[in-house]
């Protein structure tokens, strides 16, 4: 009964937002569409944009309870989610920090690409990204794809992207920012920034340490990151941007609660570097982007391995006619490593592969707010030799404040190294996977500020790389064909001053891929500002989510409530507590994983 109530519930909430509520000179001035750059390369609204792209606000981001980024993130984006299994610190088992959209993810994920500022980030050898490296102190925005963006990005974004914004000071002069938290299980998180803005370019520098002893024994988890930040004018249409971090965690898995696991310890460092030249010449403009990562990984049984990848992307945005707009671009990859288990002295190899892909994407703007756009990518690998990667998409205004928008485009994902040559089954036959995008969606503008969007979507999909049998003998093997559908709603409403509202409700039907595909995600979350205190509350509930394929592995519902109350005590100073879990729900998003109950934190901030 309780499901049935969620498309309800979505419907009144849209009804709810569409009433008056308040004299008109008490609205604020809001930008009803955000901006959009990472679907199209090209900076634009909502509403032209024929893929669906969720976009997370800065002022979403400072309201958020966790400082696990991609976990919150995933709240607020429907279709999205990620798996947790403590406090803090996702570590790096084969479940906790899998990412999932429209049911599309792996295990490890390998389907959706996470990019900070437009550049790809996963592990040369394991083809996956590490969420514990991505925070909420760093982030000014987040874009998100939800499904493939495969002719702009490549291989790994085949389910989706997920585009990270890191901050730039905005205001001239020196900045920094303190902050400092404490809270349950001995968790506390430090953070350090400073920065300057001129004329010619800006600087910043961050620094950040957190830490918990987790909420099950043997469950500590550890990280310490430094960030920095530069850009520079090199003349009137050139710019010059460059950025380097480096991540070090510890953390521990307790293994399932049933049979717990003692000192399974994951001990990482890793680091990135890369510059950017971005110019706006010949008629538009474009960037050149450098980047290398790199990292080291050490764990209890012996395993080590080093991996590197390094990308080149040279991209430019033409305006042929003032209703159209060119894309080309150039992606080169080099990525692989080497590894071995020191305790059963085995040495696993050196590998690498490398991708070279050329693409074009076109957009034409017809009159009364129809537009077409469509692009093709011809993606060339080592092994697999040349992908061709179509896309094509429509938005059409048909009133002031409604458009709809249709679009098909096609995925891929090859094999990782340690799908082919490493572990649990190195199987040199894989085949890449495949898939195709179909979509329909409408969004309405509603009076007294508020959006809605409501998408439904089809995947179909050939050779998903599964795993199968039982261990020691594992298999790896291209399944066949999958089927994904479902329909995503999503809705913002600021129509007073004293209030925000967000809200988000997906159905995802996954076939026999149930692991960590929710069938029903909804999202309620409410901000109020009164004078100098700010509330934020916020609830998520999950049904229907398996720790298995093939509807295995039933895990009960859960509602999660939480809320964060900030007051600003002094000029440049704020206080805050947060409660995770209010109503201390018992659940689990990894099965056998129990998550803590209710939890508290304080935390002060300066701003200078």
């Amino acid at each position: 009964m309780k499901t049935l109530i969620l498309p309800l519930f979505f419907v009144f909430t849209t009804v709810l937002a569409a009433q008056p509520q308040g004299k008109p000179d008490s609205v604020k001035t809001y930008t009803l569409e955000p901006t959009i750059i990472t679907a199209t390369k090209t900076v634009t609204q909502q509403k032209n944009v024929t893929a669906s792209v969720s976009v997370v606000s800065s002022n979403e981001i400072s309201s958020m309870a966790t400082s696990q980024l991609l976990s919150a993130v995933s709240e607020r984006v429907p279709g999205m989610y990620v798996q947790r299994q403590g406090v803090i610190g996702y570590g790096i088992n084969t479940q906790a920090g899998g990412i999932s959209i429209r049911g599309l993810g792996g295990n490890p994920n390998t389907q959706v690409l996470v990019m900070i500022d437009g550049t790809p980030q996963f592990m040369g050898l394991f083809g996956h990204p590490f969420p514990d490296m991505y925070t909420t102190e760093s982030a000014s925005k987040v874009e998100v794809i939800r499904g493939p963006a495969s002719v702009l990005y490549g291989g790994n974004a085949m389910g989706g992207v997920i585009n990270i914004i890191t901050k730039t000071p905005e205001n001239k002069g020196l900045s920094a920012h303190l902050s400092a938290s404490y809270g349950s299980f001995n968790t506390d998180q430090l953070n350090a920034e400073i920065g300057t803005s001129s004329n010619i370019g800006s600087l910043s520098i961050s620094a950040g340490h957190q830490q918990t002893d987790g909420h099950r024994t043997n469950s500590e988890f550890n990280q310490n990151d430094i960030f920095a930040k530069g850009t520079t004018d090199l003349a009137e249409d050139l710019s010059l941007s460059a950025t380097a971090e480096i991540v070090k965690f510890k953390s521990y898995d307790p293994g399932p609660a049933s049979t717990p696991l003692v000192d399974n310890w994951y001990d990482v460092l890793r680091g990135r570097a890369g510059i950017s030249l971005n110019e706006k010449k010949f008629g538009g403009d474009g960037a050149l982007n450098l980047f290398y990562s790199w990292g080291r990984h050490t764990i209890f049984d012996g395993f080590h391995s080093t991996d590197n990848m390094v990308t080149a992307q040279l991209y430019h945005n033409i305006t042929l006619t003032p209703n159209d707009i060119l894309t080309a671009g150039i992606d080169v990859e080099r990525y692989g490593g080497t590894a071995e288990n020191t305790k059963a002295s085995v040495q696993f190899g050196s590998y690498s592969v490398h991708e070279e892909a050329g693409y074009l994407f076109a957009q034409h703007f017809f009159t009364h707010g129809f537009i077409v756009n469509g692009g093709i990518r011809l993606n060339h690998h080592n092994l697999y030799g040349n992908e061709i990667v179509p896309q094509i998409g429509t938005s059409l205004q048909v009133a002031d404040n409604t458009t709809l928008k249709a679009s098909a485009s096609k995925g891929f994902r090859s094999p990782t190294i340690r799908e082919l040559y490493l572990f649990p089954a190195p199987t040199p036959t894989l085949q890449p996977e495949s898939m195709w995008n179909y979509e329909f969606g409408v969004l309405q503008t509603l009076p007294y500020k508020a959006n809605v969007e409501v998408v439904a979507f089809l995947n179909e999909g050939t050779n998903l790389i599964k795993v199968g049998g039982m261990f020691p003998n594992l298999t790896l093997s291209n399944t066949g064909r999958f089927v994904h559908r479902g329909i995503e709603c999503s809705l913002h409403y600021f129509g007073v001053e004293w209030i925000d509202l967000h809200s988000s409700y997906s159905y995802l039907s996954a076939g026999n891929d149930t692991r960590a595909n929710p069938r029903h995600k909804l999202f309620v979350g409410i901000s109020h500002t009164h004078g100098i205190v700010t509330i934020d509350v916020n609830n998520e509930y999950i049904a229907k989510l398996y720790g298995s394929d093939f509807s295995r592995q039933l895990l009960p519902s859960y509602d999660l409530l939480n809320a964060i109350v900030s007051v600003r005590l002094l000029e440049g100073m704020t206080c805050r507590v947060s409660a995770e879990n209010i109503l201390n729900t018992s659940y689990q998003m990894v099965y056998d994983y129990p998550m803590p109950g209710r939890t508290l934190s304080l935390a002060v901030s300066w701003m200078y």
